[in-house]
């Protein structure tokens, strides 16, 4: 059973599916603030055509917030996922809106 549901899983493709091409997994996996949210950040940009509401919460298209930086810069950079639980005692200011928002301008 859980063979042949995984074996439809793999094969199964929504209508209208289009694969990335090459070039955007390549951008999606440089991204500095990590693949997941790059990638989460390239389909709701590809959604956005269907959706006809004025305001539209990435976090609410996608379910992802920005990683929370501890420390270090660029690719140095050591991150930790917004509901990761070693994240909670850290002061509010790392897990502030203007931050997400600072982080969601450099994924732009």
């Amino acid at each position: 059973m859980g063979a042949d549901a995984c074996e439809a899983l793999s094969a199964f493709q929504p209508d209208a599916y289009v694969e990335l091409p090459d070039a955007v997994n390549d951008i999606i996996l440089s991204c500095l603030q990590g693949a997941k949210i790059a990638k989460a950040f390239v389909f709701g940009l590809l959604n956005l055509t269907t959706i006809s509401m004025p305001r539209v919460s990435f976090y609410l298209t996608t379910g992802y917030r920005c990683p929370i930086r501890l420390e270090g810069v660029g690719a140095q950079s050591k991150c930790l996922e917004y509901s990761d639980p070693q994240v909670t005692p850290l002061p509010d200011n790392k897990r502030s809106v203007a931050l997400q928002i600072l982080c969601f301008r450099n994924l732009w």
